[in-house]
């Protein structure tokens, strides 16, 4: 049985979250997409990353703040969250750092981040360059995120984009596997030394 890979989009409305994810399943582009209400999923099954097999779920989460406690339950054992942003909407951008707050508080610490800008295809507010010196800010923080500029449109990214969040699932799933088989095989402490040293705690108490 294959391992599960699980991957959250979040961002605002209007982030081009259900876009990207068409795009990158049914590799087509629809100019006008319904709000998604709540969350929508998406499964792929045996995809091969790093020469393991994995079935990879994604979850597309709502933007709007009155579905806040459903994208945070969603992003629960998630392995990488995909933090989108319109390219060609400023009020998008500046939300990018409340939604990485987010993130932080409700995620596990293991969890990989990556930023993705959208609808490159639109006329842009910021350039490639300044994109960049937001991220080396944030990367100072020691957060360490990984920047991708994508087009549901002309798919430009889009697989760059998933190809790196399933590397990146992949390698924290290994690390957990790890640790996990780290400790199993530690010894735990015998009886008879626990024993033993009670007697000692004991002969050496005043209080008969």
């Amino acid at each position: 049985m294959n391992e599960t890979l699980k991957l959250v989009l979040v961002g605002q409305l209007g982030a081009g979250k259900t876009s990207l994810l068409q795009s990158h399943r049914q590799q087509e582009f629809r100019a006008h997409n319904a709000p998604t209400v709540a969350v929508d999923f998406a499964g792929v099954k045996n995809v091969e990353v790093n020469g393991r097999l994995y079935d990879i779920s994604i979850w597309d989460t709502a933007g709007q703040e009155k579905f806040r406690s459903i994208t945070r339950m969603s992003l629960q054992n998630a392995d990488v969250a995909i933090l989108c942003f319109d390219l060609s909407d400023p009020d998008s951008y500046r939300h990018l750092q409340g939604w990485i707050d987010f993130l932080q508080v409700n995620c596990v610490s293991e969890m990989g981040i990556i930023i993705v800008g959208t609808k490159m295809d639109l006329p842009t507010f910021y350039n490639k360059e300044d994109l960049q010196k937001f991220l080396q800010t944030l990367n100072s923080q020691q957060q360490q995120l990984k920047l991708f500029l994508t087009s549901a449109k002309t798919r430009e990214g889009i697989d760059e984009t998933f190809q790196y969040a399933y590397e990146q699932g992949a390698k924290i799933k290994m690390k957990a596997s790890q640790m996990e088989k780290s400790i199993l095989l530690v010894p735990p402490e015998s009886t008879k030394k626990r024993k033993s040293s009670n007697r000692k705690y004991f002969e050496g108490c005043y209080c008969c």
